[in-house]
C-alpha cells in the first residue's frame, strides 16, 4: 500500500498512520527520510525558511512518533515491538538549521529509547554520508570542483549499505540496540 502525506501537516500524516492501522492492524517500523534544505546561510533564511525547515525536519519527526504511540495495540492484548529509524544527513556548508535538526532529532531519538525501553520499541538514526538524490544534486550546484568532489564522495558510500542498515536496524537481529546514532558515510563523520 502506498500513501502520500505531507508530512509538515500534522493531519496527513495521522492520517496515513491511521489507514496503516486499519489495513494492517500495527505499524512496526518507521523509518523517516525527510530533508528540506534552502541552500542559504543562517543569518540569510528568512523565518519562514527557518520555521519550514524545523516543521519538515524535526516537528514532522515527532509528529510521526506521536501519531503511532506506544501503547498502541495493548487495548487488543498485545505487547508493541517497534522499530523507529530516523535518517539524518551528513552535510557541512550552509547547514546551521539542519545541524541544529539533525542535532534534535538524535537527542529526541534517545529520550524515547530510553522512555520506551520497558515497551519493547527500539528506536536509532541512521547518518548517511552524500547520497545521489535531487536535493544533493541541487546543493553541489554548478560547481565543477565541487560536481568532482561531491560525485566521488557519492560513489564511496553505496546505497546498499545504507539500506543493509536500515534492513538490520528493522530486524530481529537488532533487538539489543537502541538509542543510536549509527554513521554510515564512509568516516566522513570520525574527529
Amino acid at each position: 500500500m502506498a500513501l502520500a502525506c505531507d508530512v509538515v501537516q500534522s493531519a496527513g500524516l495521522e492520517e496515513c498512520v491511521a489507514e496503516t492501522h486499519r489495513r494492517f492492524g500495527r505499524l512496526d517500523v518507521a523509518i523517516t527520510t525527510v530533508g528540506w534544505h534552502p541552500f542559504s546561510r543562517f543569518l540569510d533564511m528568512p523565518d519562514r525558511d527557518v520555521d519550514y525547515m524545523i516543521n519538515a525536519e524535526l516537528r514532522s519527526v515527532i509528529r510521526l512518533t506521536r501519531a503511532n504511540p506506544a501503547d498502541h495495540g495493548r487495548s487488543e492484548g498485545r505487547t508493541p515491538d517497534r522499530r523507529w529509524i530516523g535518517f539524518r544527513k551528513v552535510r557541512n556548508r550552509n547547514a546551521a538549521m539542519s545541524s541544529a535538526c539533525r542535532g534534535g532529532v538524535i537527542a529526541f531519538t534517545k529520550a524515547i529509547a530510553l522512555e520506551h525501553a520497558a515497551d519493547n520499541i527500539l528506536a536509532n538514526v541512521m547518518c548517511p554520508g552524500p547520497t545521489d538524490t535531487d536535493l544533493w544534486r541541487n546543493e553541489i550546484g554548478a560547481d565543477e570542483s565541487a560536481k568532482k568532489i561531491m560525485t566521488a564522495m557519492v560513489r564511496a558510500i553505496p546505497p546498499r549499505e545504507v539500506a543493509a542498515l536500515a534492513v538490520f536496524l528493522a530486524s530481529d537481529e537488532a533487538s539489543y540496540i537502541t538509542g543510536q546514532a549509527i554513521s554510515v558515510s564512509g568516516g566522513l563523520t570520525m574527529n
